[in-house]
């Protein structure tokens, strides 16, 4: 996976900004607030098509513009692809090789990759909703039938959900059926995708730490606690029906359903401990670490080609040997790193290297080196 040119037009404080960039090291700096992790919102927009900072198109148009506009020209399998997104405050409009996308969800798979932001770390202190989405994206990334089914449930459960608070009960049966159904291949993949990732955080996660701590994600289903390989999903699906079911008449009075994958969470152990109550500060930024490196290493495995990764604010929370060890990022394809400080030592980086200084909204080539004879990969 190779994001070869990026084109932004009114997007957060850049009126016009076109960008080619390596594939190796690219490199991000300038002074706070003026425009760094901005660029990389832009990125991650077109990976997964929302904002990872808010939930409303409306809130990355430029002040005083009418309408935002990314294109990114990126290389996945040999192939060029052409990717644009826009949006006008009403209409949204997003076009994949001259093919035009129904909604932000068809992004996914497109472009992929995996951003750390210092935002992060509420998937250790942040409610249930946060490892949720965490989680939720990363399985949609690798995985459309899962979003698909996640978009299902969601409009089945606003369906129930107004039955029940309407006091209405013609069809109600019929949207039990359907959210049974799509809560059970939910929670089942999820605690499959969580297996998995945390087999990889586990070995991010040790090299961090040395070997002296371990890290563990531990699925919690909201009402089956037994979840393991004893359970399919005609056998989960049964225990969701009866329990919409048997729960009815309560959620009549409550006005909402009170079971299912909406209440699922997992917890992140340190040394068997709850690292949002025990980890300290650097533990718990490890974690985060660990977490997003697990899936980038989740998505490089799906598939023949090298996923993207971005960090924001490089080196925050992490001590002088913890910086060190992750410039062994070089080897794990295209990078990108947004930093307050001015690149030092890129000769020594084994791959391509560009430096881009960013100023309230404009950016400039500062350095540059091309390595055509070196070329590493995992």
């Amino acid at each position: 996976m190779f994001l070869k040119h990026l084109l932004l037009r009114n997007f957060r404080n850049y009126s016009h900004l076109q960008i080619d960039f390596c594939n190796g090291v690219n490199y991000i700096y300038g002074d706070n607030a003026h425009g760094k992790t901005n660029l990389l919102e832009a990125i991650y927009f077109l990976i997964i098509g929302r904002s990872f900072r808010s939930k409303q198109l409306s809130d990355v148009i430029k002040h005083g513009e009418s309408f935002f506009y990314l294109e990114a020209c990126f290389e996945r399998d040999g192939v060029e692809n052409i990717l644009k997104f826009s949006y006008d405050a009403k209409t949204r409009y997003i076009v994949h090789n001259e093919t035009y996308l129904r909604s932000s969800a068809d992004i996914l798979g497109l472009l992929q990759g995996t951003i750390l932001v210092p935002e992060d770390i509420d998937i250790i202190k942040g409610s249930p909703s946060c490892r949720r989405r965490f989680l939720d994206i990363h399985v949609s990334q690798h995985n459309k039938e899962y979003l698909h089914t996640l978009i299902r449930y969601q409009r089945a459960l606003k369906q129930r959900n107004c039955l029940l608070k309407g006091g209405l009960r013609d069809n109600i049966e019929e949207w039990e059926v359907e959210l049974s159904k799509a809560a059970s291949k939910i929670v089942l993949e999820r605690y499959r995708a969580l297996s998995v990732l945390e087999e990889e955080a586990q070995c991010s996660y040790s090299k961090i730490s040395l070997g002296h701590d371990c890290l563990e994600l531990c699925f919690r289903n909201s009402f089956y606690d037994k979840l393991v390989e004893d359970i399919d999903a005609p056998a989960l699906q049964e225990l969701y029906l009866q329990k919409y079911i048997s729960q009815r008449e309560r959620e009549y009075i409550m006005g909402k359903t009170l079971s299912g994958p909406q209440y699922d969470d997992f917890r992140i152990l340190i040394n068997g401990h709850e690292a949002k109550t025990f980890g300290s500060e650097g533990q718990q930024r490890s974690s985060v670490v660990s977490m997003r490196m697990g899936e980038w290493s989740v998505l490089n495995k799906e598939f023949n080609y090298i996923p993207i990764i971005a960090i924001d604010d490089f080196g925050l929370g992490m001590d002088s040997f913890r910086k060190e060890s992750y410039r062994d990022l070089e080897q794990q394809g295209q990078i990108f790193i947004t930093s307050t400080d001015r690149p030092s030592g890129f000769d020594n980086f084994r791959k391509d290297f560009l430096g881009l200084k960013v100023h309230n909204g404009t950016m400039e080539q500062i350095c540059k080196q091309v390595k055509k004879d070196e070329r590493y990969s995992i």
